[in-house]
């Protein structure tokens, strides 16, 4: 592809790329079907208008992302400049189509604009599971949108990013994977959404960037580094949306067989093979185009990014006819817990997407930061990099496996996870320093945008980083957080939605570490407390840990969500109100013992602290008695050395 016809050129990508995607997602449908939605057969411009209208939404939300990923992480701040732009356009025609979404889906439900008995087509949506997500669909959607025009600055990129991001959620729940079993059926999917937008997205910006009417204001889009960068965004998206792709099929249980029979799974298998494809493309686009731009200065970007865009478009397709087709029942014991013994404890698994891939990245990414150092010839203390393992593991394991499968059932099991974040993970991270790492680790960056260390950086430094890493701030967010979830209804929607249970999650272990971190940690903190306030720290934390236990224990009937733990009671629990006294006794014991084991570390660092400002001491003191010049030598010698000089000079007589 040249510059004569620019405008020409990314006309004909973007027509081939749109034409792809409403071709796959047509083709998709005529395979597939549509899921069994309605009572009455709708129009036949609802029944085609809406799956075009959610491709038309799901494209323009793949420009605004790519467009936001780009101008954060990838391009300098002129080409950056226009990628907003463009996401900014991109993001007002997400709004309008997803908007679009809306009313048409209720049509399709209710088959006309009322229903029998009057009732408008958008009130029954909205009164079933699928209207609300819609509605916070489209109200996200418009959020980005507003966000994009009234953030200034060099915030409106990471700030619409993370808006956009935050908006796919909904569009994750809505889809038929987001209302699997458990909660990982729609974090996978949203993961799988997030991660083709950036990647596709921020391909077609590339592109749109290197060869449309534009080109000559964005020299150096298709330069080395901006696409090296780039491809480095690109594998990471590659391994996300392989790994949440397998989360719902496994969770629903098919038969192998189904893949094969249904149209859903000819879809699915069709899908699985262009991402094969795309992943060779991806894996010659790094290792030839990149290797042999670099001596010879030739720009990498060109034909087998186009191919990529015209793949991903068209796998953009696929997937909403495949969130439209109807998938093939799960088994009959799909979901089923056998009852909690040690074995089940440890082999029964509920994968969570997001936290199951923060605890597999957080472990590869510090073991290749540990392999950057030693390959420099740095060394690693070898315990931190055991504590950062199994403070990995053991987040994978409360998180997705025993704890998460039995966690909505038991009132045991969850308060196994819950204290595990809170008072066992933080100490074990701490221990690790992974922040101090990644500074010793990343490389600087010389050119614009900033790099991952200077973002840390910039975190570190920043106003809301002071605040919550204050040690009265990050006490209080530990005891008070965790009040207020178990004292409010918080803790029931936990054990129902997904986004709530997640937050959680999340909310606890953050916050266990920022508040460890400062008790015992070496990473960099903006305030530091001396060692007694250490100790009076600990205190707050133990006093709720025991009370909720002492409650837990002594009480004799359910006091925590008794009416969603009722519902989804299995029938091997028999005793609801014991297995609440062992949650209580779990709470107490895991409240006191690790707080204890902090203490106990706190005060062998204050002590050994005490000893080495002793001897400090007394070699300062041992210096200064060993020297020629004390106060007290000098006197004397002043004295016998002739006359002192005060203002003007002697002559000699």
């Amino acid at each position: 592809m040249n510059r004569r016809s620019p405008a020409a050129a990314l006309t004909a990508v973007s027509g081939v790329a749109l034409a792809a995607a409403v071709l796959a997602a047509a083709w998709g449908l005529a395979v597939g079907g549509m899921a069994d939605l309605v009572p009455r057969d709708p129009a036949a411009l609802v029944r085609w208008g809406l799956p075009l209208a959610e491709v038309a939404a799901r494209l323009a939300a793949t420009v605004t992302i790519g467009g936001l990923a780009l101008a954060t992480a990838v391009l300098a701040p002129t080409a950056a400049a226009l990628a907003v732009r463009a996401a900014t356009v991109a993001a007002a025609v997400w709004a309008t189509a997803q908007a679009a979404c809306l009313p048409l889906t209720a049509l399709a439900v209710v088959g006309s604009t009322t229903a029998e008995d009057g009732t408008p087509a958008i009130g029954v949506l909205l009164g079933t599971a699928l209207g609300p997500s819609l509605l916070w669909a489209a109200a996200l959607a418009a959020a980005v949108a507003v966000v994009l025009l009234l953030v200034p600055g060099p915030r409106r990129a990471p700030v619409g990013l993370a808006v956009s991001l935050l908006a796919l959620v909904p569009v994750a729940a809505a889809g038929h994977a987001g209302h699997g079993p458990g909660h990982g059926a729609a974090s996978a999917l949203w993961l799988h959404l997030g991660a083709v937008t950036i990647w596709a997205g921020g391909l077609l910006m590339l592109v749109a960037l290197a060869y449309g009417p534009w080109s000559a204001a964005s020299d150096g889009v298709a330069s080395l580094a901006p696409v090296r960068r780039f491809s480095r965004i690109a594998g990471w998206c590659y391994a996300v949306v392989a790994a949440s792709g397998v989360v719902p099929v496994l969770e629903r249980s098919f038969s192998p067989t189904s893949l094969l029979t249904t149209g859903w799974g000819a879809l699915l298998l069709t899908k699985a093979t262009l991402f094969a494809g795309l992943g060779a493309a991806g894996w010659a686009h790094r290792r030839r185009l990149l290797a042999r731009a670099a001596p010879s200065g030739v720009q990498p970007l060109g034909r087998l990014a186009l191919g990529e865009v015209v793949v991903l478009a068209a796998a953009v397709g696929l997937g909403v006819a495949l969130g439209t087709s109807a998938p093939p029942p799960p088994s009959p014991d799909a979901g089923t817990l056998p009852p909690l013994t040690v074995s089940t404890a440890l082999t029964r698994w509920s994968p969570e997407p997001v936290l199951a891939l923060a605890a597999t990245a957080g472990l590869v990414t510090y073991l290749r930061w540990v392999v950057r150092l030693a390959r420099r010839g740095d060394r690693w203390p070898t315990g931190r990099t055991v504590a950062w393992t199994a403070a990995m593991v053991l987040l994978l394991w409360v998180t997705s496996g025993g704890p998460s499968a039995y966690g909505h059932v038991l009132v045991s099991a969850h308060m196994v996870q819950h204290m595990v974040l809170v008072t066992v993970l933080p100490v074990l991270a701490a221990l690790a320093a992974p922040v101090t790492l990644a500074l010793r680790a990343l490389p600087p960056t010389t050119d614009r945008p900033s790099g991952p260390r200077e973002l840390l950086l910039d975190v570190l430094g920043s106003k809301a980083a002071r605040v919550l890493l204050h040690p009265v701030v990050a006490t209080a967010n530990v005891v008070v957080s965790m009040a207020v979830f178990y004292a409010t209804p918080l803790f029931e929607l936990s054990l129902t939605n997904g986004v709530v249970h997640l937050w959680a999650v999340l909310h606890f272990g953050l916050a266990g570490y920022a508040f460890t971190t400062i008790l015992i940690g070496t990473d960099p903190v903006p305030h530091r407390p001396p060692y007694p306030l250490r100790l009076l720290m600990l205190a707050p934390a133990m006093v709720f840990h025991t009370g909720l236990g002492l409650v837990l224990v002594t009480s004799s009937r359910l006091v925590l969500a008794p009416s969603v733990l009722a519902a989804a009671r299995p029938a091997w629990l028999t005793d609801p109100v014991t297995d609440q006294q062992a949650a209580g006794a779990l709470v107490w014991a895991l409240g006191e013992v690790p707080p204890l084991g902090l203490a106990l570390l706190i005060a062998a660092r204050w002590a050994a602290s005490d000893e080495r400002d002793q001897r400090r001491a007394a070699r300062r003191g041992t210096a200064l008695a060993a020297s020629p010049s004390t106060p007290s030598s000098r006197s004397p010698a002043r004295s016998t050395a002739g006359p002192r000089r005060t203002g003007g000079s002697s002559a000699p007589s």
